[in-house]
């Protein structure tokens, strides 16, 4: 019953269009539009991907360039040359 009601409803709606070509012409329209919106949208989200990746490459470059400015043993060494202080 379900289905003769839907296949009724979408007859209707496709003898609407058959009659008005612009409204069949809005429609198609609107479909491309969408389409063109998720191809954008998902090259954006690609680009912001691979940005965001390149950014996290560089800081972690960063870190470890900055880990070996002082050895280990320096700062050990200075760390005990320095005076205590008690509270």
């Amino acid at each position: 019953m379900a289905w003769q009601e839907s296949a009724k409803a979408a007859n209707t709606f496709f003898s609407a269009l058959k009659r008005q070509p612009l409204s069949l012409a809005l429609c198609v329209m609107n479909i491309v539009l969408l389409l063109f919106l998720f191809y954008l949208e998902t090259r954006y989200v690609e680009g912001r991907r691979l940005a965001f990746k390149a950014l996290l490459d560089h800081q972690m470059l960063t870190a470890q360039m900055l880990s070996h400015c002082f050895m280990p043993d320096d700062l050990k060494k200075l760390y005990e040359s320095m005076p205590k202080h008690e509270n």
